[in-house]
């Protein structure tokens, strides 16, 4: 009789696991999802099971395709989420879209420079890096326009999205209006009654200025120094010939107050 009942037993209890598995064939799959569709911005990591409201707690969640989606192209995608509970199974889909709207970002070794004149202003040497997020490395892609006092970086990415940045210039003035007057040469004069009964003071005399002034601009490879040196010597040169009494190099600007180079006088 013992034996009797264990058989039963048994038999009982594999009915009642056989009676629970056979039911899942029966049993209605569901997995409901918080939105229609998923909205990300490019580089946005993506995480499935964030997405689900509800689902079958018996039953084992997959994502099959997860790898597919590439959050750094901008797309559609359809990711997939698969239900099984052992005895049946189906897939379900999420519609996922990838959009790029973020700018590049432009990064630049420094917010301003000071320079001697505009010549030496190097633009490219500036920048640190250009990156966006989906088309990577965009510095060959930056422009640049000077203004009277910034370098203007622009760059856009294939999208459309643009960015922006400035850097500041600041011109060290030379020093203004840094003038020399040469005193006229004059050799012996012949003294005359007049001068014999004043003693030996000599009489100055103006001649005629027959010089023509010019101007010594400011070129790339020439310190403000040099181009001074070089007008002066013009200067002295025709005083030292007779052509004018003094001379005088002074800094002339141009309508933005910019200094452009040093003007040579003559009196």
């Amino acid at each position: 009789m013992l034996l009797i009942g264990s058989v039963l037993t048994i038999i009982v209890s594999l009915l009642y696991v056989t009676k629970d598995e056979w039911l899942k064939y029966f049993e209605e799959l569901y997995l409901s999802f918080d939105r229609e569709t998923v909205q990300l911005e490019a580089g946005e990591p993506f995480e499935p099971a964030s997405y689900i409201r509800s689902y079958d707690p018996e039953a084992v969640i997959t994502f099959p395709n997860r790898d597919e989606i590439d959050t750094k192209k901008p797309g559609t995608y359809w990711a997939v989420y698969h239900i099984s509970n052992g005895k049946k199974e189906k897939d379900m889909k999420l519609l996922v879209e990838v959009k790029d709207t973020k700018s590049p970002v432009i990064s630049l070794n420094r917010s301003s420079i000071t320079v001697s004149d505009r010549s030496e202003l190097k633009a490219e040497e500036y920048i640190d890096s250009v990156i966006d997020i989906v088309d990577g490395d965009l510095r060959r892609k930056t422009t640049f326009e000077m203004t009277e006092d910034q370098i203007v970086y622009k760059v856009s990415d294939a999208h459309g999205n643009e960015a922006r940045k400035t850097l500041d210039i600041h011109i060290e003035k030379p020093k203004s209006n840094e003038t020399e007057s040469v005193p006229k040469t004059e050799g012996p004069q012949p003294d005359t009654p007049q001068q014999q009964e004043q003693g030996d003071s000599p009489i100055e005399k103006d001649i005629p200025v027959t010089a023509q002034g010019r101007s010594f601009p400011f070129i790339e490879g020439k310190t403000f120094d040099q181009t001074y040196q070089e007008c002066m010597a013009a200067g002295n040169a025709a005083v030292s010939a007779g052509q004018a009494n003094t001379a005088s190099c002074t800094v002339y600007d141009d309508e933005n107050g910019i200094h452009k180079g040093y003007v040579l006088n003559f009196d």
